[in-house]
């Protein structure tokens, strides 16, 4: 597995990351909460909507609390891929010789 750094992280994405997430965390909570309601259906929304508000507030605070711990030891963003350490390739005998020529130079063939 090889990360590739793609950029810093500092407090803005943070900030956008927790906005996002909370909210729409928020959201699912008080969208069910106000479902389990009987006495007004309606109340679904209403609660879906101050649920954004509460959850997009408290995301921000969460991450940039969780951010300033970490002290700058992880503040990069990354993406993790998956790498060959090696490749085997699969010929008819008579253009073995011929293929080890071509991929050397490429991938250090033997």
């Amino acid at each position: 597995m090889v990360e590739s750094i793609t950029g810093r992280h500092g407090y803005a994405q943070a900030a956008a990351q927790g906005l996002f997430s909370g909210a729409l965390i928020g959201t699912a909570f008080g969208f069910l909460l106000g479902l389990l309601s009987w006495a007004d259906p309606i109340s679904a929304f209403a609660m879906a909507a101050y649920g954004i508000v509460l959850g997009a507030v408290l995301g921000v605070v969460v991450s940039l609390i969780t951010h300033w711990a970490s002290s700058g030891r992880r503040n990069f963003s990354s993406v993790a891929s998956i790498q060959a350490g090696r490749y085997v390739l699969l010929c008819d005998p008579e253009f073995a010789a011929r293929a080890r020529l071509e991929l050397r130079p490429q991938f250090g063939a033997r």
